[in-house]
């Protein structure tokens, strides 16, 4: 019964490490392929994410180049403002002067009319006719001439303020109108920088709800590894317990051995005592031919050999050693989240789960622990730091 038993024993453990050695390779394949589908959403978020960063700089040097054209047409616009207000300032002037001049020549026309003589019924003298010396011009001739000469002299002096205020309202007229076309293009200027601080506006909450989304991605990723360990660590509970079962194997296996080899000396010692009896049965034989009874002694041979039961081996795989004396450098860093990334791939022989320290000089700054390759590049996990240094670019990453 037992001889039985042992082997379904056996048997049911046997099924029951091939089923849970089948539910992980099955588990292990979902995440693979859950792990590919991620890496391609990380690959176009991250994509997507870097070209909305050039377009973003574009837009910031777009802006900068309108608020470079902004403030030249301010530092215009106040230059024309002060030129205005000087010409404005100077129009007053000449205004007033202008005015003055008027002024001061109706006075002297109302001088002229006050002081011009009253015409005589009867001719003047010679004395009134020319000056107090005689043979001089007359006084009233001079005086007619100095008031010409004054009246010219005044009408030239207002015809040119006259010209040089229309000059001035000319150049007031040019003024206002450069104001303007300024005003127009300022209001064109802070119509386009209101879209371009609209768009930037977009474009940065865009990149939040990208970077958002690449955070939530790498805590999915996390709880897949996560997973990952698990599973790996129910592997190795699994590979214990196959362990355990091949010893219990090889104990039951020599206990059979010995049962075997009991079986085998107690059919010996039948055969043995078989042999005395065979001796006994032959002086027997005498006896019964004298007193004619036949004894017919029968033996039974019983007992049937058992074979052992012969399972198939069970192999397990050993794990894949780490690289050793490999050299590169962080070539970026991710302090909020505590990763980087640096410039060793699978073309290096990095694999995920390895073991790399950072260095400053001589120093050790921190441990990673690596948790996606490429080609040629890696991102790992910050582990640990030293001395309380942080990662930097430029770094010098090692294998353990």
């Amino acid at each position: 019964m037992n001889k039985i038993i042992i082997p379904i024993i056996l048997g049911l453990i046997i099924l029951g490490i091939g089923y849970g050695a089948f539910n992980y390779y099955n588990q292990a394949q979902m995440l693979t392929v859950e792990r590919d589908r991620i890496q391609e959403e990380k690959d176009a978020l991250q994509n997507e994410n870097n070209s909305l960063k050039d377009k973003y700089a574009a837009l910031e040097d777009q802006l900068r180049s309108s608020e470079d054209k902004y403030n030249s047409i301010n530092q215009e616009l106040t230059r024309i403002s002060r030129e205005k207000d000087s010409w404005q300032k100077r129009y007053e002037d000449i205004s007033g002067e202008r005015d003055a001049l008027v002024e001061k020549l109706n006075e002297q026309m109302k001088n002229v009319q006050v002081q011009q003589p009253q015409p005589k019924q009867s001719a003047p003298s010679m004395d009134e006719m020319y000056g107090s010396e005689g043979g001089g011009v007359p006084s009233s001739d001079a005086y007619w001439a100095d008031f010409v000469k004054n009246k010219v002299d005044l009408e030239a002096k207002l015809g040119n303020l006259t010209q040089e205020l229309m000059d001035v309202k000319g150049n007031m007229a040019l003024v206002d109108k450069q104001n303007k076309e300024l005003s127009i293009k300022m209001d064109d200027l802070n119509k386009e920088k209101e879209a371009l601080e609209r768009d930037i506006a977009f474009k940065t909450r865009t990149l939040d709800i990208m970077s958002r989304d690449l955070v939530k991605e790498r805590e999915t990723r996390k709880g897949a590894v996560e997973e990952m360990d698990k599973i790996r660590n129910e592997n190795i509970s699994l590979k214990r317990e196959l362990v355990l079962t091949n010893k219990e194997k090889i104990q039951i296996q020599a206990g059979m051995d010995k049962l075997t080899e009991t079986k085998l000396a107690m059919e010996r010692k039948i055969g043995a005592v078989e042999n005395i009896l065979k001796e006994k049965a032959i002086a027997l034989q005498d006896l019964q031919d004298e007193l004619g009874q036949a004894v017919n002694d029968g033996t039974n041979k019983a007992g049937a050999k058992t074979s052992p039961v012969e399972l198939p081996p069970i192999v397990v795989k050993p794990s894949v050693a780490g690289v050793s004396g490999l050299r590169g450098e962080v070539i970026a860093v991710n302090a909020d989240e505590k990763f980087v990334v640096t410039d060793l791939g699978e073309a290096t022989g990095v694999r995920p789960g390895m073991r790399l320290n950072v260095k400053r000089g001589d120093q050790k700054v921190a441990t990673l622990e690596v948790i996606e390759t490429r080609g040629e590049i890696s991102a790992a996990d910050i582990k640990e730091f030293f001395s309380g240094a942080t990662v930097q670019e430029g770094d010098v990453v090692t294998s353990e």
